[in-house]
Parts: C-alpha cells; structure tokens; sequence
C-alpha cells in the first residue's frame, strides 16, 4: 500500500510583485490615501530639465551600435519591431528604463520557437510573478488588444533595470526620479510663487519722481504725457534733459522673486546629478572642467545605461551582445582621429598603420591613394 505524506507541501507560495518601484497610492488603515511623494513619469517630462537628459541619454544609447556574433541575433535586434523602426524602439525601452527604473520588452516567437519580433509593454502591464523559493519568475502581461492577460515566463521577457532595491524588492529597478521627489516640488512651488509675484506686480516702464508735493490728477497726467512726447518716437534714444525738480527711475526686479528664479539653476544641477550627466549638457556651465573632462564623465554615465541593456540581452539571449557607444559621443570620428593623430606622434603607431586605422572607421576615404616616402615630390630639392 502507498502512503502519502501528510506533511507535504501541495500547494507552492508565489509573491505577486508590482512591476515599478512607484506606488500612486499609499493604504493606511484599510483606507486608500493617494501618496504625496509620487512623480508619475508623464508628468516629470514636463519639467524641461528632466525631457533634455531623458531625451539626451535614450537618444544617444538607440544610436550606439549592436555588436554580436550572432548574425540572426544581431539582425533582429537592428530590426526589432516590423512596425517600429529600431531607433525609435530603443529609445522607447531607454525612456521608460531612465523615467521607471524598469523597461519591459516580451520576445515574441514564431511557430517554430525561434525569435520573430520584440514587442515593448508598460510597466502598468506587467505584473511580477515569483514562485516559492525565487526559483521561478513569470510576467503576467495585460495587452490592450484581443490577446487579454497573457503569463510571459522569465526566459521570454527582457526586464531592463537600474538599481535595484535589495531592502523592499530586488526583482525591480528604482527610478532615478525618485530621488528627485523633494527638489522638483521645491521647483513646482518656486515657479507658481514667481509667477503670482510677477503676474500680481506692477511693472511701470519707469517711474518719475515730482519734488513738489500734492500735485492734482490731471497736472500728473500732463507732466507724464509730456514726458513721454519728448522722450520717445522721433525723440527716442537722444539725450534726456531733465528738470531739477524732477528725478527719473526705472523699477529694479524684486530680490525675493530674482531668488526664486534662481532656484531654477538649483533643480537643474540635482536633475543631472541624479541622472549622472555633466550639468555642462543642461546648459549650466562647470567653472571646473573643460570639454574633454565633460565628455569622459558623460561617456561613463551613458555606459551605466548601456551596461543595463547589453547584460540583460546577453543573459537571455544566450549570446553576448554589446553596444558601441562610439556613433553615440563621436558620430564623426574626430575624437578617434585625435587619439590615433597622438599615437603616431609618440611613434606608438606608424604612419602607414595610422591610415590604414582611419580609413576602417571612413574617416579617410577608402580610396585615398598611401604616401609613399620613396616618391615624395618635395624630397632632396624642388
């Protein structure tokens, strides 16, 4: 007779984990209370600080270029949607992986199991799915079409993140927006407070000052329409001849809303610190670095970035996959030429070796006739 153990487990644990770090909602006490420190992505973009480096960093990642041995693999990633160009897609994934911490991309097969196309979802569409024991992940996917709610297993999802937060959930990325919760209230606050300083001032285009006290309405109308006679149209711009009983001011901007409308140079510097770029590229100038150091820094805050993409590609792909970041920070090989123009000064490289270098990546044309020495016009006299 067969036995049962009575103690076995029957039934396995799973962990249902929300597919972004940002909660709109906070529940208190059974109740429902909407969240004061929540950004949502659709409204960080309309802070103009935040769309320049989204907008920086996911253009410039979709440009770098895929590098694999695998050619069907490669030609796939090149082409990764057949409605979607490849360098829109990837700019999408970059977008919401640097505005939600996590970018959702399902692989979609064809009937034979092999890959037929990426398709990007949301994290709004995606639900977590952790088995008992993290041995095994599903995404449960909810599409807008006829499909309805589809589990997506691990292998079949790419799950770009950043940081992920091993204190709360180490299975999703943590929006860099996060961290930006307190500066970009400060701003939203500073802008309405300048504005309704600025909307509820009054602003006079100069103001005239009589020595004479109790002067009537009218006589002040006149004094300031003669003023203006002779200080504008055909008059405009010579020189002004005033009576000693009169003085001539223009109002000076308040220092209160002058402080606030600083406070913009503030935010700007914490956006690009959260972010990793220079805050050279948001037009806020480092007294301290030059363009070769701004540029080094910005090549290695972009590799963050690409790091995040080429390891999750290579991890379920099965095949390595990286990115050339080179069309990305020197589209026109100057930089490169530069570097090589160095090597050959310091003989690291010869002359022959630095053209044929050059004309590889085309910033030579392939067919620029080689010097050669032994023919050279000028050598021994005219």
């Amino acid at each position: 007779m067969k036995f049962t153990n009575p103690f076995k487990r029957r039934f396995s644990n799973r962990a249902w984990v929300p597919s972004s770090d940002y909660q709109p909602f906070l529940i208190v006490n059974g109740q429902v209370v909407k969240s004061a420190s929540y950004a949502t992505a659709s409204a960080a973009l309309k802070n103009s600080d935040i769309y320049s480096v989204v907008n920086l960093i996911s253009a410039d990642v979709s440009s770098c270029k895929f590098v694999s041995a695998n050619d069907f693999l490669l030609h796939k990633l090149n082409a990764p949607n057949p409605i979607i160009n490849s360098y829109n897609f990837w700019q999408s994934v970059t977008g919401a992986l640097l505005l939600n911490g996590n970018a959702y991309v399902v692989m979609n097969l064809d009937a034979s199991g092999r890959l037929h196309h990426f398709e990007q979802v949301t994290p709004p569409q995606v639900q977590i799915i952790i088995d008992d024991g993290e041995q095994n992940v599903n995404y449960k996917v909810t599409y807008y079409d006829n499909r309805g709610t589809v589990t997506i297993p691990a292998g079949q999802m790419l799950h770009f993140k950043l940081l992920s937060n091993l204190s709360d959930n180490k299975f999703i990325g943590v929006s860099p927006l996060q961290s930006l919760v307190g500066d970009l209230n400060i701003q939203d606050k500073a802008n309405d407070m300048a504005l309704k300083s600025l909307n509820q001032a009054i602003r006079p285009s100069g103001i005239l000052t009589l020595a004479a006290g109790g002067v009537d309405p009218e006589a002040k109308e006149n004094v300031r329409r003669e003023f203006e006679r002779a200080n504008s149209g055909a008059n405009a711009g010579r020189v002004m001849v005033m009576d000693p009983t009169a003085t001539y001011s223009t109002p000076q901007i308040d220092s209160n809303i002058a402080n606030l409308l600083n406070s913009v140079s503030y935010t700007r510097n914490q956006v690009a610190k959260a972010f990793g770029v220079p805050q050279d590229f948001l037009n806020n100038e480092s007294a301290h670095s030059n363009i070769d150091q701004v540029r080094s820094t910005y090549s290695q805050a972009l590799n963050k970035y690409i790091y995040a993409l080429s390891s999750e590609l290579t991890m379920k792909l099965g095949v390595g996959v990286d990115l050339d970041m080179q069309p990305a920070i020197d589209p026109d090989y100057s930089q490169y030429a530069a570097t090589i123009s160095d090597l050959t000064k310091n003989d690291a490289l010869e002359g022959v070796q630095a053209t044929h270098i050059l004309k590889s990546v085309g910033f030579i044309p392939v067919d620029t006739p080689d010097f050669d020495v032994g023919n050279d016009p000028t050598k021994g006299g005219e």
